[in-house]
């Protein structure tokens, strides 16, 4: 479900709340900030079923599509 926007870390943001099918063990709802810029999500909570947050994730720094030195692809035997 769509609830807005909200601004993270000087970042508008879209807002969903959903309930969790995978990875959110006894979550029965989610929320979740997404950047219309990139796609990609900037914090993720997670609630109980008595509506507390019991599980928080926030990315406060995001470098995409940095430069990989050819070395760390070394073939490892």
């Amino acid at each position: 479900v769509y609830l807005g926007t909200e601004r993270i870390n000087g970042e508008t943001t879209y807002v969903f709340s959903g309930i969790p099918i995978r990875g959110g063990g006894d979550a029965v709802k989610m929320k979740i900030w997404i950047s219309p810029r990139d796609g990609l999500w900037r914090k993720i909570e997670y609630y109980s079923s008595r509506g507390k947050v019991f599980w928080t994730k926030s990315v406060t720094q995001l470098e995409l599509n940095l430069a990989i030195p050819d070395g760390e692809f070394k073939p490892r035997f």
